[in-house]
């Protein structure tokens, strides 16, 4: 929809971010509506560093805007957007890995920053993002932190614009039936991009199936049916709902144009495709479930994801290491003392 450029703020010589709408009078109500979002997360950021200096908000891994103004070009009005200017996306440092996946204690700080991000835009602003996925997170380079970027598809929790939301290798099943959807959906994308951050690879990757001209079945069933491989069968009661259950499933809750499944849980999964060791298979599991979850309601939040094990024990070894090193340099500092302390007894005798 736009292009960023990087720039110069000539009032506060600092460099930007200025994203430039393409023109168009959808485009740039699609801009303002991203501005008008943008100014929520900043005046709750703001609200959480006057009342506390001192605490890490989760405002600070969302991009920041600055301003914004409205050029007149040759093709027509663009709204132009100030941001703060942010390093590489995760996309990109997928790319530079060959699609390898990233080592796993840096898919760990960057997942904990997306949480904090995520728990500040549902709770603290209200705001769905709706397009959770890698290029959608930037790193910062001055401190290094995850941030969230680009609310353009980003909706208030009281005010959705579309049923059709996200991606679809990052799509939730809710979405995909039209049975509604809250701040949960970012989790379940958020689940699918750490898979993704781990492998180098889609969680799904759906695929359309046609046979002499004629479509079998569309990368929105074949999404379905990924998802059900994985997790178990889709609960007839979820789908019903739906306004697009008759499209992709039978009356008893079967596919309509898919016949056979292929289940392969997780676990499975990450030690069969990915060589992972059973262990760490199984701490992937456990963090990544609790957010690919059918049900909605029973999908985890950010903030309880930010207290999963799999994300703390990691702070604590870290804490230890730093406390075991800190012991360890006083040791040995207290050695060269008594060794100092040696020497010159040694001299004066």
């Amino acid at each position: 929809f736009g292009t960023v450029y990087a720039a110069v703020d000539n009032v506060e010589k600092k460099p930007i971010a200025v994203k430039i709408q393409r023109p168009g009078r959808k485009l740039s109500q699609v801009a303002l509506d991203e501005i008008s979002l943008l100014r929520v997360v900043r005046e709750k950021l703001e609200e959480d560093e006057g009342e506390s200096p001192r605490r890490c908000s989760g405002g600070r891994h969302v991009v920041r805007i600055f301003g914004h103004f409205v050029h007149k070009g040759l093709s027509g009005m663009q709204v132009c957007t100030q941001l703060e200017l942010l390093g590489p996306s995760l996309l990109d440092l997928l790319k530079d890995c060959k699609y390898k996946g990233l080592p796993l204690p840096l898919v760990k700080v960057i997942t904990r920053d997306v949480l904090r991000g995520l728990h500040f835009l549902h709770e603290r602003c209200n705001i769905i993002h709706t397009d959770l996925k890698p290029e959608n997170v930037l790193l910062s380079v001055r401190p290094v932190h995850a941030k969230i970027v680009d609310l353009g598809n980003a909706c208030l929790k009281d005010k959705k614009f579309t049923e059709d939301i996200q991606t679809i290798e990052y799509r939730s099943p809710e979405v995909i039936v039209g049975s509604g959807y809250d701040a949960s959906a970012d989790m379940w994308s958020l689940a699918c991009m750490v898979f993704e951050l781990i492998t180098g690879e889609y969680l799904f990757d759906p695929k359309e199936c046609t046979a002499h001209g004629k479509l079998l079945y569309s990368r929105e069933e074949d999404l379905l049916a990924h998802q059900q491989e994985l997790l178990g069968l889709m609960p007839l009661a979820l789908t019903k709902g739906g306004r697009r259950f008759k499209e992709f499933f039978k009356p008893n809750g079967e596919l309509r144009n898919i016949f056979s499944l292929k289940f392969w849980a997780l676990p499975q999964v990450l030690q069969q495709k990915y060589k992972m060791k059973e262990e760490v298979a199984a701490q992937v599991s456990d963090f990544l479930l609790p957010m690919l979850k059918f049900n909605p309601k029973e999908r985890a939040t950010a903030l309880e994801m930010l207290n999963h094990p799999w994300l703390t024990a990691e702070e604590e070894e870290v804490k230890a290491e730093v406390k075991e090193g800190a012991v360890k340099g006083g040791q040995e500092e207290r050695k060269e003392e008594e060794g100092r302390e040696e020497s010159q007894g040694t001299e004066k005798r």
